[in-house]
């Protein structure tokens, strides 16, 4: 190649596709980076690093904000998105859902406990028995994130399968011995959405709807980083939804509704602490995985 910085890779075939674009991507948005002055807050840290660098370039360039969000799709979609099931055929269901809970610095172990009680106790009640069931014949896959600060992020269960009484239940029992992966640290928003939006690909599940439930008492910044996040996300597809509890920051909703929320039915519920948590997950998981509100079956349908 006759132009600085020009280089070429190559894929043994569409099946090393996804992992040749993906590394072809990262080192052009690299020199993106080294090219353009950046502010010095720019996150120093993987995936954030790269969106952040993208973005900025795209603001420079005097692009507008709709031909923004087309480049953040492609962008999304061909590093994890159509080409992660090549490999193997995946299990149709009718929603994949993610529950991404808080377990920063802020959440204490009562406050924990109480999530944990609010979700098994969820999967419990008649009502999300009733929605899972109203959400089509082939189930729902779920799995439930831990995050917190940089790099503080887990999936702490999942991938299961919900498609029965039996598997719901069992799933219920799951999430009450649930152990808590972090003790400390920050509320990344931004950084939470962003991973749990790469366990969808390669899980074994495949739908047309792809639904992230962050749940979080804090994370409010000026910087612009959770709404990138979410604008990526939603161009490619996801819609978030969140629960603010609102324990130490007043009218946390309003940030959720303006930076965290998006994608097609996407909202925003409040709880005003974790003790409030168990009824407005519940309200919530009825909303989301049945979004069209259809008559409800019996909870007696799934058996």
């Amino acid at each position: 190649m006759s132009i600085l910085g020009s280089f070429v890779l190559a894929a043994l075939d569409y099946v090393d596709f996804r992992q040749a674009i993906r590394l072809k991507l990262f080192r052009e948005i690299s020199h993106l980076q080294a090219s353009c002055q950046l502010p010095e807050n720019i996150p120093q840290y993987g995936w954030e690093q790269y969106q952040y660098s993208l973005h900025h370039f795209m603001v420079k360039s005097g692009m507008q904000p709709s031909m923004m969000n087309a480049v953040l799709a492609v962008f999304f979609v061909f590093v994890f998105g159509p080409f992660a099931g090549l490999a193997h055929a995946d299990k149709q269901v009718d929603l994949e859902l993610i529950l991404a809970i808080d377990v920063s610095g802020s959440v204490n172990e009562e406050e924990y406990a109480l999530q944990v009680e609010g979700l098994s106790a969820a999967f419990r009640d008649p009502g999300v028995i009733a929605a899972i069931s109203r959400a089509g014949p082939n189930g729902i896959a779920i799995a439930i994130v831990q995050w917190s600060g940089r790099d503080q992020h887990d999936k702490a269960e999942g991938w299961v399968h919900l498609h029965s009484r039996q598997s719901i239940e069992a799933f219920a029992s799951q999430i009450s011995e649930m152990e808590r992966k972090f003790w400390a640290g920050d509320t990344l928003l931004g950084r939470a959405m962003n991973y749990a939006s790469r366990l969808f690909f390669n899980n074994g599940f495949s739908s047309k709807r792809k639904v992230i439930d962050i749940s979080g008492d804090g994370g409010v910044e000026s910087l612009g980083v959770t709404a990138r996040a979410r604008d990526g996300l939603v161009a490619a597809g996801f819609t978030i939804n969140g629960l603010a509890v609102e324990t130490d920051v007043a009218n946390l909703s309003e940030f959720y509704r303006l930076n965290v929320i998006g994608g097609f039915g996407a909202f925003v519920m409040s709880a005003r602490d974790y003790t409030d948590f168990k009824q407005a997950i519940r309200r919530k998981l009825i909303r989301e995985i049945s979004p069209l509100q259809l008559s409800a079956p019996h909870p007696s349908a799934l058996h």
